[in-house]
């Protein structure tokens, strides 16, 4: 990660993830039913439709319509469920995990826990901590990743703001398609300028010389990276960016080339 640029990698945060504390939230904690905190991220005056929970669910949807106009969301946690996770995800951590892998098993595990830790809008799984914004599940990616990423090649994506990179991503996979390396292109190193497919040729390059081969690069522009992460329908997001020439794909690999051209 010694080439991580610092603006590329905070631009990325920001294009890719949502944390729930940058929410307004309501956070009710309850022991059952009986409300030990009922207080506002924020610190804004709150409306108490309820004096005791009897049904989380409705009554974190009957706090967030009191207060929808302070609140992104309200969060109605009981207390023992909160102890009883947090121990299931302790107890779920092996030392052989991938961060990933525990990282989706702990949020997986939050789903069993769903009359206990409420979140509206929810569910909880899918808006406490950090979110990707991607449009798409862990079992999506990671069915992609076997598809099109070659072993020991990388990978690069790209988001343009004009001409120059706003942000970059470069992932680099060892024989068994595990991500070994995660880092941004370092721009003060890179000479191109004028066009993107100037610069695109040149990142591939230097990437090439960095960390191996690259099987598989997408560049955009902001609006289009935006309607990439949030299209459902992946192949057709990245159909209509190449129909309005939105999309630079260098180098696109046969098996995603044709996927495209399904769309």
């Amino acid at each position: 990660m010694a080439d991580i640029d610092v603006d590329h990698w905070r631009n990325l945060q920001s294009l890719l993830l949502e944390s729930a504390k940058e929410k307004r939230r309501i956070i009710v904690i309850h022991e059952r039913g009986k409300i030990l905190k009922f207080a506002h991220s924020a610190k804004a005056a709150i409306v108490r439709p309820i004096s005791e929970v009897t049904d989380a669910h409705k009554d974190a949807e009957a706090i967030y319509d009191a207060n929808v106009a302070t609140t992104d969301m309200v969060v109605v946690i009981e207390r023992s469920a909160s102890d009883a996770y947090f121990k299931a995800v302790q107890d779920a951590w092996t030392p052989a995990d991938d961060i990933d892998v525990y990282v989706h098993r702990a949020f997986t595990l939050m789903g069993q826990y769903h009359d206990g830790i409420v979140v509206f809008p929810g569910p909880a799984n899918y808006r406490l901590g950090l979110q990707w914004r991607l449009g798409a599940s862990y079992a999506e990616v990671e069915a992609a990743v076997q598809i099109f990423a070659k072993p020991e090649t990388s990978v690069v994506f790209g988001v343009f703001e004009g001409d120059t990179l706003w942000t970059t991503l470069v992932l680099h996979f060892d024989a068994a398609r595990k991500i070994d390396v995660v880092t941004t292109v370092d721009p003060t190193e890179l000479k191109a300028v004028g066009s993107r497919e100037a610069v695109v040729a040149e990142v591939t390059e230097w990437v090439g010389k960095q960390y191996g081969a690259v099987s598989l690069g997408l560049y955009s522009d902001r609006v289009g990276a935006e309607r990439f992460l949030k299209a459902i329908d992946k192949p057709k997001a990245l159909a209509e960016l190449r129909r309005t020439d939105a999309l630079i794909a260098k180098p696109l690999p046969a098996s995603l080339a044709a996927v495209i051209k399904l769309a």
